[in-house]
C-alpha cells in the first residue's frame, strides 16, 4: 500500500513539474504534450526502426509541418535529430556495458553498417565507438 501511495505521489509531483518549470526542459516538455509523448514512447520502444516523419506525424495525429514545428519547439531539436541523439545515447551505454561487437550495437540502434554508425558516433562524441569503449574501460579500471 505504501509503495502504491509513493508511486501516486511521485506521479502527481512529476505531472505538476511538467506543467510548470519542467515545461522548459527539452525532453520533459515533449512528454508533457500527449501527442508528442506518444511519438517519444514509440521512438524509445523501437529506436532501431527506420523512422520517417510521415510515420511520426501519424502517431502524433498531426500534419507533418505542425508536428515538426511542435516537436522542434518543445524539444529544441528536430524529430530526426532527436532519434539520432537517442540512438547515440543507447549505443554509448551498450559500448560501456556490453562486450557485443560494434556491428551488433550499430544494428541494435538502427544502423546497417559499422561505417555509417561510426561516422555518426564520432560526430556526437568526437571519437569512434571502439576508442570510446577502450577509453571508458580504462577509466573503469582506474576507479
Amino acid at each position: 500500500m505504501a509503495l502504491k501511495m509513493s508511486e501516486i505521489i511521485f506521479t502527481q509531483a512529476l505531472r505538476v513539474y511538467l506543467n510548470t518549470e519542467g515545461i522548459d526542459q527539452p525532453v520533459l516538455a515533449g512528454f508533457s504534450d500527449n501527442r508528442l509523448a506518444k511519438v517519444l514512447q514509440a521512438i524509445h520502444a523501437d529506436p532501431a526502426h527506420p523512422w520517417r516523419i510521415e510515420e511520426l506525424s501519424d502517431i502524433a495525429s498531426m500534419s507533418r509541418t505542425s508536428f515538426i514545428s511542435k516537436f522542434t519547439n518543445n524539444l529544441s531539436m528536430t524529430p530526426l535529430g532527436y532519434i539520432t541523439h537517442w540512438r547515440m545515447q543507447i549505443a554509448r551505454q551498450l559500448l560501456v556495458d556490453s562486450t557485443a561487437p560494434i556491428i551488433e550495437i550499430a544494428e541494435q540502434v538502427g544502423y546497417q553498417s559499422e561505417a555509417a554508425f561510426g561516422r555518426v558516433f564520432r560526430k556526437h562524441f568526437d571519437q569512434g565507438p571502439s576508442g570510446y569503449r577502450r577509453q571508458s574501460r580504462e577509466a573503469q579500471v582506474f576507479h
